[in-house]
C-alpha cells in the first residue's frame, strides 16, 4: 500500500508548503544489539511524521526506500520511527528523508526534508543525550577506538568496546526477553517482602514506549481462601519456568492461618546472564509509583560474588522510593516525595557500611508526577549519583578503600578486600535489576512512621504478611488499580555507556 507520504509527494498536490514552519531537528540513534531510531521532538500543530530510508544505498528524491512508515501519534513528546531488526556496523550509512504534516490553524500542510545521511560511528557520538543527538548535520566519528577501562560480559557483550560507546540499551518499545530474565520466586527479596515475583503480562508489560511493572492481588487469581490453605510450587520443567531463588522458602510455600502466601504478584527483571559490566555510565528515565507500601527499585548486583556473599561483594542501589503519598518520620516526608541511592558493602551482614554511602533527595512535587532522570557514573575512583542531572552524592573511598570508609578497622574481622583495589568490592562486574516490591520487614518501611491509615504490620511481627493483608481496606484504595495506572513503576529507557 502506498504510504500517505509518497502519495502526497508524488501527486504534488497543493499541500506541500514553503511556509514559515520548519521541520524540527532530526535525531538518529543506533540501538543495541541491533536496530535504529529516528525521531523529532513534538511541536504544537504536528499531526504526522514519516520516515523513508535505506542502508548503504543512496536514495532518489521521494523514494520510499527499504524503510517506509507513517507515524500518526507522538510518544512521550517525540515522533519516533523504530527498527529493532536491522544489524548495523560501524561505517554503515543511513540515507533518509522525513516528511512532516503540520496544521497552523488554517489547514494541514506537508513539509518534506532533503535527503540526509547518518554514518554509524565506531565511537558513539551520542554521549550526552542520544534521543536529541542531531543528525541533520551529523558529526562523523573517526575510525579510532579510544581505549576504556569498562569491561563487559554476557550474551549481549559487544564485539568491541570503545570509550563513550553505548554498550547496552533498552527503549522498551517491546518487552525483550533476550535482554531481561524474569525472576520467579516467593523469596520476598531477602526482606520477607509480600510479593511473588512472576513472569506474567498482567504484572510486566510495555505500553506507550515504557516498561510497566504492575502489582496485582493473588486472591484475584486463586481466591482469598487460597492464601491460608493453598500451596505454590515454582519448580517448573522448562528453563523459563524454573524457580530463580530457593532461599526463604522461595520455590515452595504453603499458606496457613499465621503464615499466609504472598498476597501480591509483581515482577523483577534482571540481566544476570545477558549483560554485566564494570565501570561506565548508566542513564535511566523512570516514573515511580503511587500507593501505600509500594517499593520500586533499580539496582545492580555482582555477577560473580568475587569477595563472598552479601554484602561482601557489594550492592549498588541507583533508585529506591516508597509509594506512600503521606508517609513521614520525625516530621520528614519519606514517601513518594523522596528518592534515594545507596551502596551496600561490608565483611558480613552485621557489618554493613551503607550509612556512609547513602543519599536522599526530596521534591515537593514528588518523583511520581512524571518521568525523571537517574544517572550513575562509576569509575575506578568513585561512584556518583545524579537525579535530573543534579549531583546528589559522591562516594570516593580513601586510601584504605571501602574497609576504611565503612570504619571496619576495629571490628576484629579480617578485611575481605585486602590486596584488591581501593574500589573493592566495586571493582567487579555488576548486572542490572528492576523491580517493584511491596512492604517487607527489613526496616525500609520503619515502624513508628506517620501515615494517614497507620502501618498495618510491625517489622518484628511473626505474622507480618497476614497483618499487611488484613489491613488492605486502608492501603488497597491508595493503589487505584481499577481507575488508573499510577501504581505502576514505569521505565522509559535504560542506557549504559563505556567510560
Amino acid at each position: 500500500m502506498l504510504s500517505i507520504t509518497l502519495l502526497i509527494v508524488a501527486l504534488s498536490v497543493g499541500h506541500i508548503s514553503n511556509a514559515a514552519f520548519q521541520i524540527p531537528e532530526v535525531s538518529v540513534k543506533v540501538l543495541q544489539p541491533k536496530g535504529f531510531e529516528v525521531s523529532i521532538p513534538d511541536e504544537q500543530g504536528i499531526v504526522l511524521f514519516a520516515f523513508h530510508g535505506k542502508i548503504n544505498t543512496a536514495l532518489r528524491s521521494a523514494e520510499a526506500g527499504s524503510f517506509s512508515q507513517d507515524i500518526r501519534s507522538a510518544t512521550k513528546s517525540r515522533w519516533v520511527f523504530t527498527d529493532n531488526s536491522t544489524p548495523l556496523t560501524p561505517g554503515d550509512i543511513l540515507y533518509y528523508w522525513v516528511y512532516v504534516e503540520h496544521n497552523d490553524g488554517s489547514g494541514v500542510r506537508g513539509y518534506p526534508s532533503i535527503i540526509q545521511t547518518y554514518k554509524v560511528p565506531n565511537q558513539s557520538a551520542e554521549k550526552t543525550n542520544p534521543k536529541t543527538t542531531s543528525s541533520v548535520n551529523p558529526t562523523i566519528a573517526t575510525d579510532e577506538c579510544n581505549p576504556t577501562e569498562t569491561t563487559v560480559s554476557g550474551t549481549l557483550k559487544p564485539a568491541q568496546i570503545c570509550s563513550g560507546q553505548l554498550i547496552f540499551s533498552d527503549e522498551f518499545d517491546t518487552l525483550d526477553f533476550e535482554k531481561w530474565e524474569h525472576e520467579n520466586t516467593l523469596a520476598g527479596g531477602g526482606n520477607w517482602e509480600f510479593q511473588w515475583y512472576t513472569n506474567n503480562r498482567s504484572n510486566s508489560f510495555v505500553k506507550d514506549g515504557a516498561l510497566n511493572i504492575h502489582p496485582t492481588l493473588l486472591s484475584e487469581q486463586y481466591g482469598e481462601g487460597f492464601l491460608t490453605s493453598g500451596t505454590i510450587d515454582l519448580n517448573g520443567g522448562a528453563p523459563a519456568d524454573q524457580c530463580t531463588n530457593a532461599a526463604f522458602y522461595g520455590c515452595i510455600r504453603s499458606g496457613n492461618g499465621d503464615n499466609i502466601l504472598n498476597p501480591i504478584k509483581s515482577a523483577r527483571i534482571r540481566t544476570v546472564d545477558t549483560f554485566s559490566f564494570r565501570y561506565g555510565r548508566i542513564e535511566i528515565r523512570a516514573k515511580t509509583p503511587q500507593g501505600d507500601w509500594l517499593w520500586p527499585a533499580i539496582w545492580l548486583m555482582p555477577r560473580y560474588n568475587a569477595y563472598g556473599g552479601w554484602p561482601t561483594s557489594g550492592e549498588i542501589d541507583l533508585l529506591e522510593s516508597r509509594g506512600n503519598l503521606q508517609l513521614s518520620q520525625n516530621g520528614n516526608q519519606i514517601g513518594a516525595q523522596q528518592v534515594s541511592s545507596t551502596l551496600h558493602f561490608g565483611p558480613d551482614p552485621n557489618h554493613n557500611g551503607f550509612l556512609n554511602a547513602h543519599f536522599e533527595k526530596n521534591s515537593n512535587n514528588g518523583y511520581y508526577d512524571t518521568f525523571h532522570d537517574y544517572k550513575l557514573e562509576w569509575s575506578p575512583d568513585s561512584l556518583k549519583f545524579y537525579y535530573d542531572n543534579e549531583l546528589v552524592g559522591t562516594v570516593a573511598p580513601p586510601g584504605g578503600g571501602f574497609w576504611e570508609l565503612g570504619g571496619f578497622q576495629n571490628s576484629g574481622i579480617q578485611n575481605p578486600w585486602s590486596g584488591a583495589s581501593k574500589m573493592a568490592p566495586f571493582d567487579q562486574q555488576f548486572y542490572l535489576i528492576i523491580n517493584l516490591a511491596v512492604g517487607g520487614t527489613n526496616g525500609f518501611f520503619p515502624d513508628g512512621v506517620s501515615n494517614p491509615n497507620g502501618k498495618p504490620w510491625s517489622n518484628t511481627s511473626p505474622t507480618a504478611a497476614r497483618d499487611f493483608w488484613n489491613g488492605r481496606n486502608n492501603w488497597l484504595p491508595t493503589w487505584n488499580l481499577n481507575s488508573n495506572d499510577n501504581a505502576n513503576f514505569k521505565i522509559d529507557y535504560v542506557r549504559v555507556y563505556a567510560l
